[in-house]
């Protein structure tokens, strides 16, 4: 019998781990874009609003 504890690491388990790391840094990545980078591009093409609609449009689209 193997336990866990002294199993040899193959290919497949790190195949597995690099999968989920990037799929980790691609969720994190979409989730920067959507939430920081969208948002003030928004803001600085609508330089015209005073702070206050500006802030209002960043906590909207932050809640989304």
């Amino acid at each position: 019998m193997v336990y866990l504890d002294t199993m040899p690491l193959r290919f497949g388990h790190f195949r597995v781990l690099i999968t989920t790391a990037m799929g980790q840094f691609l969720g994190a990545a979409v989730a920067t874009l959507s939430g920081v980078l969208i948002p003030l591009l928004a803001i600085v093409q609508h330089h015209e609003l005073d702070s206050v609609t500006q802030g209002l449009i960043r906590a909207n689209v932050h809640n989304f």
